[in-house]
């Protein structure tokens, strides 16, 4: 299935789908999708609400209003040395096509305790790094309060948090760049050296 179909697919597992497909057709217009097998769960709905907004927050020139992002790839449900990843972006900008930039989304709907564990393994897989989870902001933050050690955890390593209000994501923390992921090599090296 194409990029379009998958995000149809996964809008009709988790919501009312009526005015869905113009987003999905906007969305796929831009990335390759890579989707490994055929199967779509609740969570990978979640995807694609909350990749226009890492894209809104990463992929712009600093001060403007103007895209970045060039050769984006979306890989979702593929492993890296081992970890199944929800989603992985890899993405060039214009301003440097030598370097690939990553952004990893791992999705739960309401575990935040394994989110945060599986976030925390992960991290030095991508630039950036984001949980996307389906509680809306109130539950999480009533959670991260009752129990630091998460907050601290995500705040010390730069992991990003996004929460969802109904079908509207919101981000809690934004991700920092990490300098220690994914090396200057060619898009091929990478996916031959990491990704199953």
């Amino acid at each position: 299935m194409n990029c379009l179909e998958m995000c149809c697919k996964a809008m009709k597992a988790k919501y009312v789908f009526d005015d869905r497909k113009e987003m999905c057709e906007r969305l796929c217009k831009n990335i390759r999708l890579h989707w490994k097998g055929n199967r779509v769960n609740n969570e990978d709905a979640l995807l694609f609400l909350a990749l226009p907004v890492v894209m809104d927050i990463h992929g712009r020139e600093s001060g403007t209003y103007r895209y970045v992002f060039q050769d984006i790839d979306v890989y979702v449900h593929s492993r890296i040395r081992g970890h199944e990843i929800d989603a992985l972006i890899l993405f060039t900008k214009k301003i440097s096509s030598i370097r690939r930039y990553s952004i990893l989304l791992e999705l739960k709907e309401h575990d935040m305790g394994k989110l945060v564990k599986q976030l925390l393994k992960r991290r030095k897989f991508a630039t950036w790094c984001y949980g996307v989870i389906d509680l809306g902001p109130n539950d999480v933050l009533h959670i991260l309060f009752n129990n630091k050690w998460m907050l601290g955890e995500m705040m010390a390593h730069g992991i990003g948090l996004i929460s969802m209000y109904g079908d509207i994501p919101i981000v809690i923390l934004e991700s920092t760049r990490t300098k220690t992921a994914i090396p200057p090599i060619t898009l091929e090296e990478f996916l031959k050296q990491n990704i199953n």
